[in-house]
């Protein structure tokens, strides 16, 4: 007899769709469903057993809480509806404490007259009361409830976090309550479509976040330099739920919503796989670009798309010889807008205003507007247009009329094939530099090895470019080399010459772009890498020119001069065709160490393929051994058959030297940080400790340090102590600040050849440092000459110096760099080093199972936020934008840009005075002050300052935007024609009187210029006998604070230095610690001398301001020799000598080895014997 077949419970739902997949009845849990994303089935043998599960427990217990929430509810409702009264919407803010509140219940003592729909009287008796607060606390107890218990299950329980109204609105699409009554359907219909509406107009107006809760924690949990762990998280989570916040996510729900936020508007981080087989992630390179470049209303103001002819004048990388010269019109970009908005593009005839026909080369800035190199197009006398490409001429875009599509409807075939792929929209092109390197994924000394790709845009001004905000992450990975990642960066920007449309936010409009690779950054040793060089250790030491040899070669007469100028400049063809050389010897067999040697052509892919071409050449030679085929066949064999082998390989060589428009070798400048500061400066302190050392004086050396003056310099306090027992270990920050002071305190210490050697490093930094240039040609001589004199004082010191430091040579380099480029200071990564830290913060919090794709994940959502602007949504062709509270809210907090690596560029224009705090403020009667008898020379003739009260102020900003403070020296000079004053601040005064003429004053002493320092080559100020002080108001033009300092000799203008007088002494101080004087003691040096100094022209901090201020003769260094070929040729012998001593030292010491050990073994012999 057949058994009962058993009751299929309630909750079961058979599944008809997977009941026909599977063949057998499946079901699904109503109760638990609600809870799921996806669908989840069992079959019938699994019914007695899912009650007994966790999942549907838990389950259960949500239904139960969701059911009391439909009561309490449907209560209130009956309440609104029966009593007259309204319950305010429960604010999360008001629920304080976690405790479950027990509503008093109080009797009835009378009764509620109410009319019935007839209109007659009723009188009824509601039992007990229940009060509108206890309802409150019923509502928000269970609301509480519900969130307690979900944060107990968040890791179990995959479903969405539900809110009270979530849990109603599944509970309503279930079927399973309905709290809608015949009386009052209504009543509830119309509160809640006013409910969605709210809803609805709360997440659009924090679009694209659902609130201002989930806003605020999407950019806590993605600021650069604050990155939070999911612990950390949850801990905040707990916090603010603790606190009564508002819309407080799971942590689940957190993450799947910036998940989806990821996937519809940030770049996308996607899977590369290189040809070694490596696999790492790269973000969109293209998409980030248009994002943030184009979309971002913020950055678009600041980008340009056109290079600027400033006549020989330079600040910025657009006003260099590459971008407006040298760099092929095919990868500018290639139109403009003139005239009644029409679209002008290069390579196409264009009619200008007076009929006459040209073709526009190049679209160029000059003198503020728009013009183009264009050929000139004559008209024949057999009625053909003639085309003069002997030369260029400017037109001006406003001289421009007619495109060539509105010039010749009718005849295309000239029309530029890049307007046909706009198809109306404007076209630019964006240039770009990347920064490549191996960092460290770890905080602590361990080395975790990662190599690093990001990138800036070359269009924006220094200012901006020295800013995190404006750093872009490409790429990282742990095993795919710099050089397989830059494969796919390369092939980015060629596949962006297609078509690749991004919103501009200034035109308001789409537009299309493609990228060209303008800069490549890093520090030596990966340069050379990217240029197929053999590496600074190689023969060939150089990877810009082909300077170099054997070591002996360099000790030559010929050799050694060659080190001190660049040589003939390599360039990428020529590394092309070597690489391409090698890897045929590699196929035939043959070994390239030899030829590398030579060439100092390396590339490290082709090198990696080396080991799996030899094994498929013995493959080969295998297979074809035993057949019988002759000698020079069985060759051609092989041959052929490991090329066809290569055939199939990718990425071979470097993908550098294959990218159009880019010279891996021209276009990787010489960088200050790493060759300057990291290389020849650190070398120079090396020398300079070495000796100091020696004579056991680096306490000395330490206190003066400690007493050197860095008033105007703009640098942080030193910390000798620090400098001295770290020497081996700075950074380019220590050194930056050691080169521009160590001239004033080696005296004595030295010998006159290093003393020489820092007077020709501070002078070559300062002219280095330049922020702007007005002359180029003239700026590349005078630097030249700084670098010249600094490299034979450095061999002056130690011959051998530039034969086992590359970086001597490259640094020869830097002149034509910056004629090239820019000054050095947008040539510098110090921003790219400091970008390091966010990329090492992303790592650590990397489980480390993925770290390529987890850091790229973060990176990426790091910048969405950023990109809190016009967006592309995915898959689509509309363009949204953040709502307005979003909007708002960051234009009213500046400190999220901030956070987010935007430096404020906010400061008190010139002519302000600060004031001390109101309690410190002292009034000072103006014919009481000593000030009164004071030389208005730099007042206007208007002045009425002696009628009123002034007090004190603690600073003023000068002309240049410089702090000047009491004590401080400025220095002003309207033009090159007008007087110089140079003196030092005695006092600041302000007025409260709106009347006062002028309402602030400066008192100065004033000194006078002397001449120049015999040792330093600085200017010298003195102190008047009879001491003259001046006055000068806001509108007067201090330009300049400047450093002085001295140099302990009283004869400034002597040139006879063994007749000076010391004029510092020895003393102590009492160290201070946690602020507080304690009795450590430490020495220091004393000035003596208050009426003679030196002005510090070794100061970065306005040098080029201090060279126009001062007469130019009184900062010219004379060179460190008159015939540098014969003083190379001297050092060079000196080498050989050297060489020579130290060969014959070793072959005495190994003879003598010899000779012990073979008396040692005839010993052991007799003892044998």
């Amino acid at each position: 007899m057949p058994r009962p077949r058993k009751a299929i419970p309630n909750w079961a739902i058979l599944d008809k769709t997977e009941t026909a997949k599977a063949g057998a009845a499946q079901y699904y849990c109503s109760i638990c469903q609600p809870s799921r994303t996806l669908k989840r089935t069992f079959g019938a043998s699994n019914l007695s057993k899912h009650p007994g599960t966790t999942e549907h427990q838990q389950a259960v217990y949500m239904h139960n809480i969701r059911e009391q929430i439909a009561s309490a509810r449907m209560a209130n409702a009956s309440l609104e509806a029966n009593q007259h009264f309204t319950l305010d919407p429960i604010p999360d803010a008001d629920f304080d404490a976690p405790e479950i509140f027990e509503p008093e219940v109080e009797p009835v003592s009378h009764y509620n007259y109410y009319h019935a729909f007839d209109g007659t009287e009723v009188v009824f008796d509601v039992g007990q009361h229940i009060t509108a607060s206890h309802q409150h606390a019923e509502i928000a107890r269970l609301r509480h409830e519900i969130e307690v218990f979900e944060q107990e299950i968040d890791k179990d329980f995959e479903g969405e976090y539900i809110t009270v109204s979530d849990a109603l609105a599944e509970l309503r699409a279930c079927g399973m309550v309905d709290i809608d009554d015949a009386v009052d359907e209504d009543c509830d219909a119309n509160t809640s479509q006013a409910s969605s509406k709210a809803e609805a107009s709360l997440s659009k107006a924090w679009a694209p976040y659902r609130n201002k809760t989930m806003f605020l924690l999407d950019v806590l949990d993605n600021l650069p330099r604050l990155r939070l762990s999911d612990a950390q998280l949850r801990v905040i989570f707990f916090v603010m739920r603790e606190t009564g916040s508002k819309d407080v996510p799971s942590l689940t729900t957190f993450r799947r919503f910036q998940q989806q936020l990821r996937e519809g508007m940030a770049v996308q981080t996607k899977r590369h796989q290189s040809g070694q087989g490596n696999v790492f992630y790269e973000n969109d390179l293209p998409r980030q670009v248009a994002e943030f470049a184009f979309a971002n209303p913020l950055v678009r103001p600041h980008v340009k798309f056109y290079p600027k002819d400033l006549g020989g004048a330079m600040s910025e990388l657009w006003h260099g010889e590459k971008w407006c010269k040298d760099l092929d019109p095919d990868f500018l970009t290639p139109m403009t807008i003139g005239y009644k908005d029409r679209h002008f593009y290069v390579n196409e005839l264009t009619q200008c205003h007076d009929k006459s026909l040209v073709i526009p080369q190049r679209w160029i800035v000059r003198n503020g507007e728009m013009s183009s190199d264009s050929y000139s197009v004559l008209l024949t006398e057999n009625g053909t247009l003639e085309v003069d490409v002997s030369k260029t001429r400017d037109v001006p875009l406003g001289y421009m009329r007619l495109p060539y599509p509105d010039l010749v409807k009718r005849r295309p075939h000239m029309m530029d094939k890049i307007r046909a792929k706009a198809n109306g929209k404007p076209c630019f092109a964006i240039q770009i530099r990347v920064w490549g390197d191996d960092v460290s994924g770890n905080r602590s000394k361990q080395w975790n090895k990662h190599y690093i790709w990001c990138m800036t845009l070359a269009g924006l001004p220094k200012k901006l470019l020295n800013q995190e905000y404006f750093m872009q992450f490409i790429s990282c990975s742990p095993h795919a080399t710099a050089l397989e990642q830059a494969t796919a960066i390369c092939n980015a920007i060629k596949k962006s010459r297609d078509r690749v449309i991004a919103y501009d936010s200034s035109l308001g409009r789409e537009v299309m772009f493609f990228i060209n690779l303008f800069q490549e950054l890093s520090d030596n040793p990966m340069l050379a890498e990217l240029c197929s060089h053999i590496g600074l250790r190689g023969n060939m030491l150089c990877y810009r020119c082909w300077v170099g040899g054997t070591q002996d070669y360099k000790t030559t007469d010929e050799g050694y001069h060659s080190l001190f100028a660049p040589g003939k400049l390599r360039n990428v063809d020529e590394t092309r065709t070597e690489v391409l050389g090698q890897m045929d010897d590699l196929a035939q067999g043959n070994f390239v160490e030899d030829r590398q040697r030579l060439t100092g052509v390396k590339d490290s892919l082709l090198q990696q393929y080396a080991d799996s071409i030899e094994l498929q050449r013995n493959d080969a030679m295998d297979s074809l051994h035993d057949s019988e085929i002759e000698l020079d066949a069985l060759q051609e064999a092989v041959d052929t058959s490991v090329y066809a082998w290569l055939g199939k390989q990718c990425e071979l060589i470097n993908p550098f030297l294959e990218l159009p428009g880019f010279d891996p070798h021209r276009d990787g400048p010489v960088e200050p940080l790493h060759t300057v500061l990291l290389g020849v400066i650190k070398y120079s302190l090396a020398l300079t400790c070495k000796v100091i050392d020696a004579q056991n004086k680096l306490p000395l050396f330490q206190a003066r340090l400690a007493s050197v003056e860095i008033d105007g310099l703009n640098i942080p306090p030193l910390r000798p102590q620090y400098l001295i027992q770290h020497r081996g270990s700075l950074i380019g920050r220590n050194f930056k600040q050691l080169m521009q002071l160590l001239v004033f305190v080696l005296h004595d210490l030295t010998s006159v050849e290093i003393r020489q050697l820092w007077v020709t490093a501070g002078s070559m930094a300062a002219i280095l440092w330049y922020p702007e240039i007005k002359n180029v040609t003239a700026y590349s001589d005078e630097l030249q000459h700084a670098i010249n004199n600094f490299l034979d004082a450095l061999v002056a010191v130690d011959p051998s110096r530039i034969t086992t430091k590359p970086k001597c040579h490259i640094l020869t380099h830097t002149p034509a760099d910056i004629q090239r480029f820019a000054p050095s200071q947008v040539l510098s990564t110090e921003t790219f080093e400091g970008f390091n830290g966010v990329f090492r913060l992303c790592s650590v919090l990397s489980n480390h199972h993925a770290p390529s794709r987890d850091i790229g994940v973060n990176l990426s959502n790091i910048g969405r936020l950023r990109h809190i602007s016009p967006d592309d949504t995915s898959g689509t062709t509309e363009w949204i934008q953040a709502g307005p509270e979003v909007r708002k809210f960051v234009s009213d907090n500046p400190e999220i840009l901030e956070h987010l690596g935007w430096s404020s560029t906010r400061q008190s224009p010139p002519g302000c005075f600060r004031r001390p705090a109101k309690v410190k403020l002292q009034a000072v009667n103006w014919h009481s002050h000593c000030a009164s008898q004071a030389i208005p020379i730099l007042l206007p003739p208007t002045a009425t300052f002696e009628a009123y009260n002034y007090v004190h102020c603690t600073s003023m900003i000068a002309t240049t935007g410089d702090v000047v403070k009491k004590g401080s020296f400025i220095a002003s000079r309207k033009d090159e024609h007008s007087e110089l004053l140079v003196g030092r601040v005695k006092d600041i005064f302000n007025s409260d009187c709106v009347d006062a003429n002028p309402r602030g004053i400066v008192v100065i002493e004033r000194f006078s210029v002397g001449g120049q320092h015999s040792e330093l080559y600085m200017p010298t100020i003195h102190r008047y006998a009879e001491p003259i002080i001046f006055l000068a108001g806001p509108e007067a033009s201090l330009n300049s604070e400047f450093n002085l300092n001295t140099h302990g000799i009283a004869n400034l203008n002597d040139s006879s230095s063994t007749s000076n007088l010391l004029l510092t002494h020895s003393t102590i101080a009492f160290v201070l610690q946690e602020r507080e004087e304690t009795s450590v003691l430490v020495s220091v040096v004393k000035h003596g001398d208050e009426d003679h100094f030196v002005v510090n022209a070794h100061a970065l901090h306005n040098a080029q301001l201090l060279r126009q201020v001062f007469p130019p003769e009184l900062f010219k260094t004379p060179d460190i020799t008159v015939n540098r070929s014969s003083f190379h040729m001297k050092l060079a012998e000196k080498i050989r000598d050297e060489m020579r001593i130290k060969k014959a030292a070793t072959k005495a010491k190994r003879a003598a080895t010899a000779k012990r050990k073979a008396e040692a073994r005839a010993n052991a012999d007799k003892i044998q014997t």
